[in-house]
């Protein structure tokens, strides 16, 4: 039911799960981000809790709990819960990734790059590592490192929108109009 939008619905469904099983991690994971998607943090935080309480290397909860955290402006702890995820697991792709999205909350430029290049070690073409790092550049004006972001993402996946769009913002920063004109054409007729 989450998936049709119908969190609160989905929120009942859990509970009537957790009665007749109340150590299930999963459900009270999933109770919780029906709450998130509500926008109850500190009601799903609570589940996501639960659910660690029970299986404390639930790596899912962990995020969750993170994105929840995150959402209420609460970044170092948002960041812990990341940090939890990379004690057992230090190869976890997403896990870099997202922390490297918490420093960009922070404005920890330096330290977004470096947790974005350790995501992009694992995993070369991880798109939304390759992404971020590429705005974070962008933002420090280091254009031609954040054009090679790009340009890495468009030879993984040629049709990403996005990432024609942003190669044409650095370009017409650069005052490459023309080429910069080529990547919106690209991105609008790729939307």
């Amino acid at each position: 039911m989450s998936k049709l939008g119908k969190h609160t619905e989905a929120s009942k469904c859990f509970d009537r799960t957790l009665e007749i099983d109340p150590n299930n991690s999963v459900t009270w994971n999933n109770k919780g981000f029906a709450l998130y998607l509500l926008g109850k943090y500190r009601e799903a935080i609570r589940m996501y809790d639960n659910a660690l309480e029970i299986d404390p290397t639930n790596e899912t909860a962990w995020t969750n709990k993170s994105m929840a955290l995150s959402s209420m402006g609460e970044l170092a702890e948002a960041s812990k819960c990341i940090d939890r995820i990379l004690e057992t697991d230090p190869n976890n792709v997403n896990a870099w990734y997202n922390k490297g999205f918490l420093f960009d909350q922070l404005g920890k430029d330096a330290e977004a790059i470096e947790s974005y290049d350790k995501a992009l070690e694992l995993d070369p073409n991880h798109v939304p590592a390759l992404g971020n790092k590429g705005l974070t550049l962008y933002s420090l004006k280091k254009y031609s490192e954040a054009i090679d972001c790009f340009n890495r993402i468009l030879e993984v996946d040629p049709k990403n929108a996005n990432a024609w769009q942003n190669k044409g913002a650095i370009l017409k920063a650069l005052g490459r109009n023309r080429e910069a004109d080529e990547c919106y054409d690209k991105a609008d007729a790729l939307r």
